[in-house]
């Protein structure tokens, strides 16, 4: 496969993402939603494969590119399926999703958004389904003395892995702290399940 393919295919998708999907994390006709998705860069692969794919982000243009990628390729798509509005209140009722990733996004915002989107992505989410989250380990950044911006995001990366799946009821499938990709940071890659018993949890 020429490298001109293999964009058609996989468009611009992240690595640790694809990595993911190599390994059969994601099968095929599964409902997925990508929660923060930019121009949807990550979702080419997954519209060209038979997967239900949602996608959410703040800005109407990157949602318009998304929807023209989609018509591109032929597929159509629904209403409600790429919406611009507020991670910290999805539009989707509880468990409708068997997959949620979000890439490059928990970085971005304070330690009190942070914490809306963790949990709104797992409302949505369904018993033994996939959460997908890269983001930035803002603990190999230097701290400004007396900040407390990013609150817990600032703790080592393992603690952040670890206190994610606690709070939520998540199985820690994978959690990798990458340094210095290609120049790129310090980048924490997790992937969680979501147990049964977070049935029982309040929203």
């Amino acid at each position: 496969m020429t490298p001109s393919e293999l964009n058609r295919e996989l468009g611009n998708m992240d690595i640790h993402l694809l990595d993911q999907v190599l390994k059969g994390r994601f099968t095929p006709g599964i409902r997925i939603l990508d929660a923060g998705c930019g121009e949807g860069r990550n979702l080419i692969y997954f519209l060209q494969n038979n997967y239900e794919v949602y996608a959410v982000d703040k800005d109407p243009g990157a949602i318009k590119l998304v929807g023209m990628h989609a018509r591109s390729l032929s597929i159509s798509i629904g209403e409600n399926q790429f919406i611009a509005g507020d991670l910290r209140s999805l539009p989707f009722s509880n468990n409708a999703f068997d997959a949620v990733i979000s890439v490059n996004v928990l970085q971005h915002v304070d330690q009190v958004t942070y914490d809306a989107i963790l949990s709104e992505m797992v409302r949505v989410l369904a018993p033994t389904g996939i959460l997908f989250i890269k983001m930035e380990a803002r603990d190999c950044l230097p701290k400004v003395s007396g900040s407390t911006e990013f609150g817990e995001n600032r703790l080592p990366a393992h603690l952040i892995s670890s206190m994610i799946a606690d709070k939520y009821k998540l199985d820690m499938e994978e959690s990798v702290r990458m340094e210095e990709i290609l120049g790129e940071g310090c980048w924490l890659v997790m992937v969680l399940k979501r147990r049964f018993d977070s049935l029982k949890m309040e929203w």
